[in-house]
């Protein structure tokens, strides 16, 4: 039987945008963005419409379930405007 082929480890970053005028980044979000290895794969808009944080929770399951490897990092930033 041959060895199933490992994945490689994908770097997985999450960016969450904030309002400017959020300096703590504590209130909702304007966006966030999903990249892999430094390429944007995807973008959210605010949790009321499309809820990105919960789908992007959705993706990290996936790939726990099918056994891909990563390492996953979170990054707020405060720079959406109104």
């Amino acid at each position: 039987m041959k060895a199933r082929p490992t994945a490689p480890t994908l770097d997985i970053e999450v960016v969450t945008h904030y309002y400017e005028e959020d300096e703590k980044c504590y209130g909702d979000y304007a966006s966030i963005d999903l990249l892999v290895n430094g390429e944007l794969v995807t973008e959210f808009a605010d949790y009321y419409h499309e809820k990105g944080l919960d789908k992007i929770k959705g993706f990290f399951l996936a790939l726990d379930y099918i056994g891909i490897p990563y390492n996953k990092t979170y990054k707020n930033v405060n720079d959406a405007k109104y």
